[in-house]
């Protein structure tokens, strides 16, 4: 599955239940400002602006409690934080 993941062009971020990053592709990584490997186990909410994280865990309960696909961002702009911004 992680060369499936890397072959895609666009930035791919998987999180757990938990809200823990599990996988990501070298795209996502760059896209943050992350070397290689470094996002994995650290919370989905550390690549938010502050303001923002709250209502992300809220909105990451409300996935689980009923997972499927859905596309991310298509009905509000989401923001996210490199690095060395935080």
């Amino acid at each position: 599955m992680k060369d499936l993941i890397e072959s895609i062009p666009d930035g791919i971020v998987v999180v757990s239940r938990a809200g823990d990053i599990v996988l990501s592709n070298r795209q996502a990584e760059r896209l943050f400002g992350y070397e290689g490997g470094e996002l994995q186990g650290k919370p989905i909410e550390n690549l938010l602006p502050p303001g923002s994280r709250d209502a992300h865990v809220a909105h990451r309960s409300l996935y689980f409690a009923d997972p499927g696909p859905r596309a991310m961002g298509r009905e509000i702009e989401l923001f996210g934080l490199r690095v060395e911004a935080r």
